[in-house]
């Protein structure tokens, strides 16, 4: 999600006035819009800082434990994907650091493992969501006083919805649901679990695939006839080296 510092604290401008703080510019009605990305960026750390800075601990942890109500039903299943998703434990080890004292603080995951979509998904949301709770935390409630206009790229329609005035728990329920991104080798995956399912060997099948992202590959690769349909740059690029037709819907004929 794009911010901007929002700290209560008045700024000094060059020439030693006192500039108002941007919170203070917003709740006094100046419009604003809201962006929120999608995956690939660090997360637990700006999480651990909006909690530190905005004493958003009980925020934080009793969303985590209505979504966890709400995933009851299928927290068996949710263990057997064998991705533990414990942001709250984490947060603590953060808090703890390497203390000597602390032998059975949990261990923070590394930077791969918090981007693994089934881990990353549900923490850019949690983390987005808190950024909004700090914002209410200083006076700013955008559902009372939306922004003029928000846009999420991927999984950043989850804080569109928190903005229309979703429930942030059922929000991340589902993001703990979503699983890995179909997107990629993920998506390529799918692919190859679905003939599994459906006992359909790779020798049975005449397999058409059509992508526009250079990010399927894999996919493409795998298929007798690939088609690159109006393709990003890099895959217009790519195609016709691997022998791959290319549809350009942009072009005029």
């Amino acid at each position: 999600m794009t911010t901007t510092p929002t700290s209560p604290t008045s700024t000094t401008t060059a020439t030693g006035g006192r500039r108002e703080a941007l919170v203070d510019r917003l709740r006094g009605g100046q419009r604003y819009a809201v962006v929120a990305g999608g995956q690939g960026e660090p997360w637990l750390e700006p999480l651990a800082a909006l909690v530190r800075d905005f004493a958003l601990e009980s925020d934080v942890a009793g969303l985590v434990a209505r979504a966890e109500q709400r995933l009851a039903p299928v927290a068996a299943e949710l263990l057997r994907t064998g991705v533990d998703v414990a942001p709250l434990a984490w947060l603590d080890a953060l808090a703890v650091g390497e203390s000597a004292e602390d032998d059975d603080a949990p261990e923070v995951p590394d930077a791969a493992a918090l981007q693994a979509p089934a881990v990353s998904v549900p923490g850019i949301l949690l983390t987005q969501l808190a950024g909004l709770a700090a914002l209410q935390r200083q006076g700013l409630d955008v559902v009372a006083t939306p922004p003029v206009a928000c846009a999420g790229h991927s999984q950043g329609a989850y804080v569109v919805e928190a903005l229309a005035g979703a429930d942030p728990a059922d929000l991340y329920a589902h993001a703990r649901l979503a699983g890995d991104n179909c997107y990629g080798a993920a998506k390529f995956a799918r692919i190859g679990e679905w003939l599994a399912d459906n006992a359909i060997t790779r020798e049975d099948a005449h397999i058409r695939a059509y992508s526009d992202h250079v990010s399927d590959h894999p996919m493409l690769g795998f298929a007798d006839e690939a088609v690159a349909t109006t393709p990003s740059r890099a895959l217009k690029k790519l195609a016709p080296q691997r022998g791959w037709a290319v549809v350009d819907w942009r072009q005029k004929t």
